[in-house]
């Protein structure tokens, strides 16, 4: 199966690396394989700080555990984690069981009823706008 990143991808990755106490974590219901040959493939592992992958851990979104699991290896409390997912059950529902903050990543518009309280974004640079606004982050991620 062949990956390819979407453009906004490493825009936010490198801004996101250029913050000193923001960790980057992949968080994925995924193999092993993923941290080894994709993202190294897709140029994102200089990048992320850590994976976790929910068939290495035995654990998976939206198991509260994995959040759990995620925020201790970043060294925060899970209201300080941040968790962006395309999955309205797994990544957003997940995240905000397990209390941590979620964005929904939406790149086409949906038809599906979220409700007004589902914080959703259209693009990667969309987060990066989120944090701006919500970490008092400075400019960047192609802004």
């Amino acid at each position: 199966e062949a990956y390819k990143a979407f453009p906004d991808a490493l825009p936010l990755l490198r801004s996101a690396r250029a913050v000193e106490d923001l960790k980057v974590c992949v968080l994925s219901n995924a193999t092993e394989s993923y941290e080894q040959s994709v993202l190294p493939a897709l140029g994102m592992a200089e990048y992320i700080d850590f994976c976790i992958l929910s068939k290495v851990e035995g654990m998976e979104k939206p198991d509260k555990a994995i959040f759990e699991l995620a925020a201790k290896r970043a060294g925060v409390e899970l209201q300080d984690v941040l968790h962006v997912g395309n999955s309205y059950s797994k990544d957003y529902c997940g995240a905000i069981a397990a209390g941590c903050r979620a964005l929904l990543l939406r790149r086409q518009s949906s038809t599906s009823a979220t409700g007004d309280d589902i914080q959703t974004v259209r693009s990667l640079s969309d987060v990066w706008m989120w944090l701006r606004e919500n970490r008092g982050l400075g400019e960047s991620a192609g802004s």
